[in-house]
């Protein structure tokens, strides 16, 4: 295993979980097992995005952050850690669960009605050894509710997120600085909105065009 931790007493400590159910002093196997933050749940789904500025060497198995700078130039992290699974010029699939999908449907919106903003995908050095970066992108009000009443959202995500609302830091934040620039863009939001879901929807079709055409031409 690569991440594997050797500690005083000679016993190692593994950040996985099993795939299968393991009885007690069962051998532990590798394709038994996979990475904690790489679990396939219920809600896990394969999403593409062609709405995010991504590397110009961005390749298939890549590890990226996906992040959102306002034009004010604060950063945020909406998404940590996510494996490229497939990549061209203008478009990315990675995993993502119910949460995830809400939150950057969230993030998205805000993108396109705010002049000067960049969503974007950034790449790990060292995927292996570097830690997950820490989110701190706080969707809206509206969309976190959502997150914390749906059935197909985990009940842990569900207590992290209420936790982080929770936080005099993160409410203060996503008043002041996030939904302060959405207020200059009231009367212009619906159409930003309507663009941005357009181009996105155009994209996709075309991908799906592409498919089809090479399926048929097999």
């Amino acid at each position: 295993f690569e991440d594997d931790k050797e500690d005083a007493n000679g016993t190692y400590e593994l950040d996985v979980i099993a795939r299968v159910d393991m009885p007690k002093g069962s051998i532990i196997m590798k394709n038994l097992v996979e990475d904690e933050d790489k679990a396939i749940s219920d809600d896990t789904r394969v999403q593409e995005y062609s709405s995010i500025v991504l590397p110009s060497q961005l390749t298939v198995g890549d590890i990226i952050d996906i992040r959102l700078t306002m034009p004010n130039g604060q950063d945020y992290v909406v998404l940590s850690k996510k494996e490229v699974l497939k990549t061209d010029a203008t478009t990315v699939w990675f995993n993502v669960n119910e949460e995830e999908i809400q939150i950057m449907n969230s993030a998205m919106v805000e993108a396109w009605t705010i002049t000067g903003t960049k969503f974007y995908a950034i790449k790990y050095v060292d995927a292996g050894m570097q830690k997950s970066a820490t989110v701190t992108y706080q969707p809206t009000s509206e969309v976190a509710n959502l997150i914390m009443s749906t059935p197909n959202v985990v009940e842990k995500a569900k207590d992290d997120l209420e936790g982080q609302w929770r936080s005099s830091n993160a409410s203060s934040y996503r008043e002041n600085d996030i939904n302060g620039l959405l207020r200059q863009y009231v009367e212009d939001r619906d159409g930003a909105v309507e663009s941005g879901f357009s181009d996105e929807i155009t994209t996709i079709k075309q991908h799906r065009s592409e498919f089809i055409d090479s399926l048929e031409s097999e």
